[in-house]
C-alpha cells in the first residue's frame, strides 16, 4: 500500500486520508440506507406499482444490499 521510501510522517498522512475517506463512505452509505427506507415505504404504499417503479425499486434494493454486505466485509 505504501512505498518503502515514504517517511513516517507521509505514512501517517496517508493513513489519515484513508480513514477520512472511509468515514465519508460510511456517511454516504448511511444516507443511502435512509433514502432507500423512504423509497421502500413509498413503494409499499402503492397498491399496484407499474413495471418501471417495480424495476427501480428492485434495482435500489439490490444496490443497498450489495453496499451493506460490502461494508460488513470491510469491518
Amino acid at each position: 500500500l505504501y512505498p518503502k521510501n515514504e517517511s513516517e510522517e507521509e505514512i501517517s498522512e496517508s493513513r489519515k486520508s484513508i480513514e477520512l475517506r472511509l468515514e465519508e463512505a460510511k456517511m454516504i452509505l448511511e444516507n443511502f440506507q435512509k433514502t432507500f427506507s423512504k423509497i421502500k415505504k413509498m413503494y409499499e404504499s402503492v397498491p399496484n406499482p407499474d413495471n418501471e417503479l417495480k424495476n427501480y425499486y428492485k434495482q435500489q434494493e439490490k444496490y443497498v444490499k450489495k453496499l451493506t454486505a460490502e461494508s460488513k466485509i470491510r469491518k
